[in-house]
């Protein structure tokens, strides 16, 4: 057993040392395993032969691996080396299985030199050495290396393991921050589109609040500021656009530019004129111009802000040149065309926009608008199918896409798809007036008058503005259809009733129109004839919603100039248009829009300037209207409404300041083509003033509701037209200067006239709802009013809108506005007796309750004895030459305060005082409250309390709260001296505006007008009350908020409230009798809700401004301020005395038997005159 292989062998071979070191190698073995490599038992049996040939050529099995073979024998071998049976194979494993078999290798060559060596090796093992036996692999060393520094290696690797960690955690975070980087860069890039698509959309508000939330983006902050910067420049926002941009001026380069240019844009528009004004300018577009690179984005920054339409496609089109797929491009480029009218040109846009984004509806609904009006019907409606499916949000957007498509069905004529488009869209939006008249429409033209009428009836009686909408749409959709040789209803039988009444007038009003002219452009107003004769000048769109355009009469093309634009004026060279911006936001989709809301702007905030007819060169002369053109084309005249003055300002670069020509305070003057006179209206009189001589040469007594006019060329000729109001139909009148009168010779809602340069053609405006302009063919050889004659007289023209309002009345005996219109014309033909009749009939059809109120005074009507009254001044003892309004009478009736601008006060509106003895007597001059009350600011709107020792009034002195608030002065007797003011406190007053405090008697309810919520038109009436006087006053609240009231306490100011607090009387800007009109609102009980509101009529209001009232605490006088012709000053106080009549001209059984009159189905043709 301990017998080395070359022993065995027998042969020649010599015996040395090695094999004493292959017996070592066997003991080492036993001593290890217990065991020989070969048992001797197994030896014996093999035999001789067979034992040389195991020797020699059978290696052994290494010790680790006979171990497992021992069995339990095992166990007590592990025992006697004092280990496990696991413990032992893994110490002998690896090391001393390696030195083991070296030691017995067969070949001697391969064995350990001497026992020396074989000893070395074993101790190397023991201390953790690499042994010689062993391979020398690195990972062998590398763990021998560990096994002898095991506490230096853990501590090691405990570190290692610890930077690995960190350096592991901290890569999974960095790429963590990346992804998140980058998804918030995607959200950012999106915010941003949407935010830019707003602004496309003019939805500004939209716009400003997205672009804000990302000014600080890393990805995005600059586009996002230099936008949010735009839409300020855009809403005349300049000092926080410049802030805004200041901080751009050092970004990248297409920043930077877009930067410098918007700056330059905020100074061209500035009221500034001075000389360093333009060398800025032109300093900021080079430096622009410089840093602008040529990239997509650069030319997309730039068409944002461009003002002109032709440099904004300019820019768009390059943009798309560098980059075809640049999507944002498209979109502005397609909202361009929609605006100008371009539709193939906008449909080619709108088809790529739908293959860049097939999920987005707006691709498909411009397609299908353009396709609409390219006469691609069946198109226009699979894309507004798509647009629908793929709009998620109901909301305006889906309610168009509806109405549209089901419009494009009423075109083709396929009236039951219409009906049934518009009733899917009624699933969503049930209560959407204009899908309902959609339906009408279908229904009326299949002839299915009975339903139609049913809807009409169930929208008439939903709501006050559904009803005017439905009239305005109505009348407009009839010129429509007309106007492309359609008819709207069957033409074998037209409808009859009051719900077709709108349409039936509109095709009246068509026909006459039609016989003498033609519908050249169906969305615009006020034009202006090039010098050749073969363009117009228009504003496109509505007012307040207008762009500057062109209309071609020969190509029938519109080419959009500029926007915001309007009442353009040809230079006589042909060269500029001068027009006035008065709106500063940007509203191109508003402009191919089917339907236009009129929004009133501020005649101060317009401005004049010149464009060059080819649509490039915009420049700002001035602050002012009315622009018209020196002969030469080198000054444009204007009129300044804030100095009440005409002026001219020269064209040339360097001569910016305006020169005085006249006085004139009257809106809409004309100057003559002379420049020698001045037309305009004043009093509802046409005046023609001699420049030179500053006197009258014409003053002819017009109709109340003419409001502007033009010169024809030739200076013979002035027409007038009517306000801006689908119920006036003042007509288009010809004053003829030779014959020194004026006849009316077109009926309708006509509102401006001009005539081309030969006159010729006469272009006429038609108002609302109709926004359109018609030119006519005329004879110059004679007059206009013989070429589209016969006209009428002014007293003609009364009568027959008597027959108008006749005729409606008796078609609808319960049309309170018809009542409401026929005592105007009553009143004037100074039919009083008829007027105050027809105020009876509106008071009862519009409020039962309104209409019988009975006074302690005497019997009757109160409204009836107030309608039987005469206005009069009060006389140059209490007015002034200045302005006085607001009165406020106390319940013994012996003393009025109000306020006035009078000479003698302490500040620039002060309150005063005036006093009687008695009733009877005479008031007597009117006494300041004294520096105690009035200070240097601003004190108005006096209301007394009933006892007279408390005064409310609305102040802008120091120690309020807002731009003006309530105060109350008192006194411990009417003898005593007023006390300091007191600030009615927080509760009230707010950082806005509070103004014109009404006390009721019991002084326990204080009425007043506020703009911290902003009403209907800016301001509301407020309400609050207290237990008694000395506790604090509740919160305020409207009226108009409580179910049951009228919405119109949302609209009115200065309010009055009655002794007996049942009658509240207020102002109102509503459609009445001239542009500021007193109304009523009464109740049977203060704890009744209030009734709907009436306007007082004719008696009371005038075509001018009245407001400010009060009535006496017994019923007998009605006081109220107005600026009508006949005052001291510029407004004056007037008053009613209402008498006592033996009974009212209406009974009970009367008013019964209006409001239950049937509405007539019969067409009463005598309703129209001969205005159609």
């Amino acid at each position: 057993a301990y017998m080395s292989p070359e022993q065995a062998d027998l042969g020649d071979m010599d015996v040395d040392t090695r094999s004493d070191i292959y017996s070592l190698g066997v003991l080492l073995y036993e001593l290890l395993t217990g065991t020989t490599p070969f048992g001797e038992e197994e030896l014996h049996k093999a035999g001789y032969l067979e034992m040389q040939r195991v020797i020699r050529e059978q290696p052994p099995p290494k010790p680790s691996t006979k171990l497992s073979t021992l069995g339990e024998t095992l166990t007590d071998i592990a025992k006697h080396h004092g280990s496990t049976p696991d413990l032992l194979r893994k110490a002998i494993r690896d090391d001393l299985d390696w030195i083991v078999m070296k030691a017995l290798e067969k070949s001697r060559d391969r064995r350990y030199d001497n026992a020396a060596a074989l000893a070395m090796d074993v101790q190397r093992h023991l201390s953790d050495q690499p042994i010689l036996a062993r391979p020398p692999k690195f990972t062998y060393r590398f763990q021998k290396f560990l096994r002898r520094h095991r506490y230096q290696t853990i501590t090691s690797l405990t570190i290692a393991v610890l930077i690995t960690a960190v350096l592991i955690i901290y890569s999974m975070w960095n790429q963590s921050q990346l992804k998140l980087a980058e998804a918030k860069s995607v959200v950012d890039g999106s915010i941003l589109f949407q935010a830019r698509e707003s602004f496309a959309k003019a939805d500004y508000a939209e716009a400003l609040y997205r672009a804000k939330s990302i000014l600080d983006s890393k990805y995005f902050g600059s586009e996002a500021k230099l936008l949010y910067a735009g839409i300020l420049v855009q809403n005349q926002q300049s000092q926080e656009a410049v802030t805004k941009l200041e901080d751009l001026l050092e970004d990248r380069p297409e920043i930077t530019g877009a930067a410098y240019s918007l700056l330059a844009r905020i100074l061209w528009e500035s009221k500034s004129n001075d000389g360093e004004k333009w060398k800025k300018i032109h300093e900021y577009q080079q430096k622009a111009e410089e840093l602008f690179p040529e990239n997509t984005e650069a030319y997309f920054l730039r068409a944002m802000t461009a003002l002109t339409i032709k440099k904004k496609i300019e820019l768009l089109d390059e943009a798309l040149y560098l980059d075809p797929g640049h999507y944002e491009s498209y979109r502005l480029r397609a909202y361009t065309y929609y605006a100008s009218k371009k539709y193939e040109e906008m449909k080619d846009d709108a088809l790529v926009m739908v293959a860049l984004r097939p999920q987005y509806p707006l691709g498909y609904s411009l397609r299908a608008i353009a396709s609409q009006e390219l006469g691609n019907y069946e198109d226009a409606i699979s894309d507004y199918g798509k647009a629908i499916k793929h709009t998620s949000e109901e909301g305006p957007q889906l309610i168009e896409l509806y109405a549209q498509r089901s419009d494009i069905y009423l075109r083709m004529g396929d009236y039951k798809r219409a009906i049934e488009g518009a009733e899917e869209g009624l699933k969503f939006f049930p209560d959407e007036t204009i899908l309902q008249f959609r339906i009408f429409c279908a229904l009326v033209a299949m002839g299915d008058y009975e339903q139609a009428g049913a809807l009409y009836n169930r929208i008439a009686n939903s709501d006050v503005d559904s009803k005017l909408k439905f009239r305005d749409w109505s009348m407009k959709y009839v010129f429509d259809i007309l106007d492309a040789g359609r008819s709207w209803h069957p033409p074998n039988r037209k409808p009859e009733g009051v719900a077709f009444l709108s349409m039936l007038e509109a095709e009246q009003m068509y026909e006459h129109l039609s016989a003498k002219a033609g519908r050249v452009i169906n969305d615009g107003f006020n034009s202006d004839f090039s010098p050749d004769g073969t363009k117009l000048a228009f504003s496109l769109g509505a007012p307040g919603y207008s762009g500057l355009a062109v209309f071609d009469l020969t190509s029938q093309e519109t080419d959009l100039l500029i926007v915001p634009g309007k009442n353009p004026k040809w230079s006589p060279d042909g060269q500029y248009i001068a027009y006035v911006r008065d709106n500063p936001i940007l509203h191109l989709s508003d402009f191919a829009s089917s339907e236009h809301q009129i929004h009133p702007l501020s005649h101060t905030d317009e401005q004049v300037w010149i464009i060059k007819a080819d649509g490039t060169a915009p420049k700002f002369l001035a602050r002012g209207s009315r622009p018209s053109w020196s002969p030469d084309s080198k000054f444009v005249y204007y009129q300044s409404r804030k100095a009440q003055s005409l002026y001219r300002i020269s064209i040339e670069e360097g001569q910016t300041q305006p020169e005085f020509v006249m006085r004139c305070s009257n809106y809409h003057p004309s100057l003559s083509p002379d420049q020698q006179n001045v037309a305009y209206i004043e009093n509802g009189s046409l005046v023609i003033v001699d420049i030179s001589s500053q006197s009258s040469i014409v003053d002819w007594k017009g109709s109340p509701r003419m409001w502007a006019g033009t010169w024809s060329p030739s200076g013979s000729q002035f027409s007038l037209g009517g306000i801006y109001d689908p119920e006036i139909r003042t007509g288009l009148w010809i004053y003829d200067l030779n014959r020194k009168q004026a006849e009316k010779v077109l009926a309708g809602q006509i509102t401006k006239a001009n005539w081309n340069k030969d006159e010729t053609q006469l272009a006429f405006s038609l108002g609302a709802p109709f926004n359109e302009v018609w030119v006519a063919d005329i004879d110059s050889n004679i007059s206009t009013i013989e070429a589209l004659g016969p006209g009428l007289t002014l007293e003609q023209h009364y009568q027959e809108m008597l027959n108008f309002y006749t005729g409606r009345i008796e078609a609808d005996p319960r049309d309170a506005d018809s009542y409401f219109h026929r005592a105007q014309y009553h009143d004037y033909l100074n039919e009083q007796k008829e007027s105050a009749d027809d105020m009876e009939k509106y008071a009862a059809v519009l409020n039962p309750k309104q209409a019988m109120i009975s006074s302690e005074t005497g019997s009757g009507s109160f409204l009836s004895r107030l309608w039987q009254g005469i206005p009069t001044n009060m006389g140059p003892t209490v007015n002034s030459s200045s302005h006085d309004a607001a009165p406020s009478l106390t319940a013994d009736g012996l003393s009025l305060f109000f306020n006035s601008r009078r000479p003698g006060g302490h500040g620039n509106w002060d309150l005063w005082v005036t006093t009687r003895p008695t009733k009877e007597d005479e008031w007597g001059v009117p006494e300041n409250l004294g520096s105690i009350v009035n200070t240097e600011s601003v004190e108005v709107s006096p209301s007394i309390s009933a006892d007279g020792l408390a005064l409310f009034f609305d102040s802008d002195r120091p120690g309020g709260y807002g731009n003006s608030d309530l105060w109350v002065t008192s006194r411990t007797t009417t003898n005593e001296p007023w006390e300091e003011p007191v600030n009615l406190g927080p509760v009230i007053n707010s950082p806005d505006k509070e103004f014109a405090p009404a006390i009721s008697t019991d002084g326990s309810t204080l009425y007043f007008c506020s703009n911290s919520s902003g009403g209907e038109i800016g301001w509301e009436l407020l309400v609050t009350t207290r237990a008694a006087a000395g506790n604090n006053w509740s919160i305020p609240y409207s009226p108009g908020s409580i179910a049951g009231n009228p919405a119109v306490f949302n609209s009115l100011c200065n309010p009055n409230i009655s002794a007996d607090d049942l009658t509240l009387f207020f102002e109102c800007m509503l459609p009445g009798c001239g542009a500021v009109d007193i109304w009523v609102t009464t109740r049977s009980d203060v704890s009744d809700l209030w009734a709907q509101p009436m306007n007082l009529g004719p008696t009371i209001n005038s075509m001018y401004n009245d407001a400010t009232t009060c009535l006496s605490a017994d019923g007998s006088t009605f006081y109220f301020g107005s600026d009508r012709p006949g005052g001291e000053g510029s407004w004056d106080l007037w008053q009613i005395n209402i008498t006592s009549i033996p009974e009212s001209p209406l009974k009970e059984g009367d008013v019964n038997s209006i409001r239950k009159s049937p509405r007539s189905n019969a067409r009463k043709d005598v309703a129209l005159g001969k205005n159609y």
